[in-house]
């Protein structure tokens, strides 16, 4: 037995917005211009000129026509819209013919013209209210006896659309620079991520390379050492180059699509293989852990990583051959990371020294970096001439 499921169709107001908007105009000027002999609407126009009534003829029709028409040109030429219809309108206000709907286009047309005109505005403004003043002087010498309060209340209704359009077009223009200005935000903000990123795997890896070079100029006495640097040198440069590949690989992205989180990723190794590379290039590094790691999201995971990576990397730049100590702490709620670096000694290496060594973006980096997952990063030196940095993310960032 087949069961028959009823598809709903969509509503008129939702056929009415998959229209495109030509269309919509189109559709709006025919529904006007229709109306003109539909019994029910064709008598609630408008009547401005109070003169002897004149029966239809076939100006009335042309008349008719030029007063619903030109509303499919609302939005694509509105000056031109409101200039047809008004002619049109003027006239047939003049001659006297039967009020019809269609006469209800004029405050379509001058609100659209308010709405969507962009270029002489001010000029529009004064052509209109002359020739309002025109069109009521004019039914005036014809014989009209419409009073002048009725002249002002139609010409209020009309002042009435153009602010309606006016405040319609502010609005429009309010939230297309709300949109711009938050679109640049994304752009600086992403300009920015990637930057701290390029810093933290340039400076970590170019400093290691630097030092351990340094370093391989005290071991000519050893080949064997300096055979085993320059291959922790050749390691290291292989290391930059699949990272900034990576970051590349980043601003290559098509324009528009954001990289998804998980992308962002180091692309090689985690905080054990960091630990591991820093004691190849000749660091002494203790990594101590409390607690289990868990699943931390993708987020959490790089900010630990960062902070691990720049805290060695700055350890290496001012206190070369000194013990650093990594703390990790796991908890329910948030992940700890304490990094301790002794304080530098007074014959370490003089190689370092040609780093530079002033105030750089590695630790303002980090402080943004923790931040955005709402934790916070403590840095300062120790009382015994250590330099500490403290982390504490919470593991339900993303």
């Amino acid at each position: 037995m087949k069961t028959l499921t009823s598809v709903p169709t969509a509503g008129p107001l939702r056929r009415w917005r998959l229209l495109s908007p030509w269309a919509q105009d189109g559709l709006l000027g025919m529904v006007f211009t229709v109306a003109a002999v539909v019994p029910g609407l064709r008598s609630g126009g408008v009547v401005l000129a109070n003169l002897p009534p004149r029966p239809l003829d076939a100006l009335a029709v042309l008349l008719v026509l030029g007063q619903g028409l030109p509303l499919a040109l609302r939005r694509r030429a509105p000056m031109m819209c409101l200039t047809l219809l008004s002619v049109a309108f003027a006239v047939y206000q003049a001659r006297g013919y039967t009020s019809l709907f269609t006469g209800l286009g004029l405050f379509v047309a001058l609100y659209s013209a308010s709405a969507h005109q962009a270029r002489h505005r001010r000029l529009l403004i004064v052509a209109a209210v002359a020739a309002y003043v025109a069109l009521a002087a004019t039914l005036h010498a014809l014989g009209s006896l419409a009073p002048p309060a009725d002249y002002a209340a139609f010409f209020l209704a009309l002042g009435g659309s153009w602010a309606l359009g006016a405040w319609v077009r502010a609005r429009a223009q309010e939230e297309t620079g709300r949109r711009e200005r938050e679109r640049q935000a994304t752009v600086l903000a992403e300009r920015a991520r990637i930057a701290r990123e390029l810093h933290d795997v340039v400076t970590h890896h170019v400093t290691a390379m630097v030092v351990q070079a340094d370093a391989a100029t005290y071991l000519t006495a050893s080949p064997e050492r300096v055979t085993a640097a320059l291959d922790d040198i050749a390691a290291t440069g292989r290391r930059a180059l699949v990272e900034l590949r990576h970051q590349l690989g980043v601003l290559d992205a098509a324009a528009g699509q954001p990289e998804p989180v998980s992308s962002r990723v180091p692309a090689v190794g985690g905080v054990h293989d960091l630990v591991e590379h820093a004691a190849a290039s000749g660091q002494s590094v203790r990594l101590i852990e409390h607690g289990r790691a868990g699943s931390l999201s993708d987020g959490v995971a790089l900010a630990v990583y960062r902070v691990v990576q720049e805290s060695l990397t700055n350890a290496l730049k001012h206190a070369p051959s000194q013990p650093v100590t990594i703390a990790l702490r796991y908890e329910d709620a948030t992940v700890g990371v304490e990094v301790t670096s002794a304080a530098p000694a007074t014959g370490a290496l003089p190689g370092p020294d040609r780093l530079p060594t002033g105030p750089g973006r590695g630790l303002t980096g980090l402080r943004e970096r923790v931040l955005a997952l709402d934790g916070h990063l403590q840095t300062g030196p120790g009382p015994d001439g250590s330099f500490r940095v403290c982390a504490s993310i919470p593991t339900a960032a993303s």
